[in-house]
């Protein structure tokens, strides 16, 4: 019984390393994601470098998730709930990677846009959409933290919304770029941006499912 008890006491306490790693990888890539919008908002060369560098120690991050998750399963074989919340740390984490090599790509284009203020490449629309995707972004990992299944099912349409936005901004992008052919090059990047911000959302959404996962052993797609 005792030894019982100290098996659940050490998985527990492997749970919540495992957990803690993962919300510390959001924190990072939240802030990154933040500068990025900064980047499309306001050309900064050091910031946009700065923000490429930046996503080695988030690789590094999932490295080390992807580690002790294996390592837990095997040393404790986990079952049940235990299971779920280990495997769904991982695959969060796994995300997680996903958003920040997002967010490297963005300041990269961004970099390679001539225009240092974006004029006539829609970067209002951008930045709103952007902070639209950070929201979303935030909110899946809110629910995660605090195992919320109603706030990872109202992402859904939260998401729909940011669909939808996408469409409307693509559309006056291409509109643009047939007025003025000078704005083709520039607005193709810009579009390469807007899809980049689009499938940050959608990957926040893939966070939510895996939260509604762990707390209720359902697979539920909110991502039409």
């Amino acid at each position: 019984m005792i030894a019982m008890h100290e098996n659940r006491h050490i998985l527990d306490v492997k749970k919540n390393e495992l957990k803690q790693t993962v919300l510390q990888m959001s924190k990072m890539t939240d802030e990154s994601f933040q500068r990025a919008l900064q980047c499309i908002e306001q050309c900064d060369r050091h910031n946009g470098e700065m923000l490429i560098i930046k996503d080695q120690p988030i690789n590094q991050y999932y490295d080390k998730t992807e580690r002790s998750g294996f390592y837990v399963i095997a040393s404790q074989q986990p079952v049940a709930h235990d299971l779920r919340e280990i495997v769904v740390a991982m695959r969060i984490a796994s995300e997680l990677e996903r958003i920040a090599d997002h967010v490297a790509n963005i300041a990269k284009i961004r970099l390679e846009i001539s225009r240092s203020d974006m004029s006539g490449l829609c970067v209002t629309d951008l930045i709103k959409l952007g902070r639209d995707a950070l929201s979303i972004y935030q909110l899946a990992m809110t629910a995660y933290r605090e195992l919320d299944t109603g706030k990872a099912e109202s992402l859904k349409e939260i998401e729909a919304r940011i669909d939808q936005t996408t469409n409307t901004i693509t559309l006056k992008l291409f509109d643009r770029m047939r007025t003025d052919p000078d704005l083709i090059e520039d607005g193709s990047r810009a579009l390469w941006i807007l899809h980049t911000l689009e499938r940050i959302a959608d990957r926040a959404t893939n966070i939510a499912e895996q939260v509604i996962y762990a707390a209720t052993a359902h697979e539920e797609k909110l991502n039409d």
